[in-house]
């Protein structure tokens, strides 16, 4: 799946379960795998969302440019 097909309802949910897992889970070893896991989760979604931005950047960029009548 390419980044720009991914939801932000779909990721909400990966989230909500992992706080569900973690949730019935108290046993301090899995607890820390399991914070590890979202912590990793979050910078990966973190790392998406800068590029996308940086995408949409170039995007607007581009837009702006052939607005302006720079069309190369």
């Amino acid at each position: 799946m390419k980044i720009d097909e991914r939801h932000p309802e779909h990721i909400n949910q990966c989230l909500h379960q992992i706080e569900l897992n973690l949730m019935d889970k108290l046993d301090s070893e899995d607890l820390e795998f399991k914070w590890d896991e979202l912590v990793a989760k979050l910078e990966q979604i973190h790392d998406e969302v800068i590029e996308l931005k940086d995408e949409v950047s170039d995007v607007k960029s581009q837009v702006d440019g052939l607005e302006n009548g720079d069309w190369s």
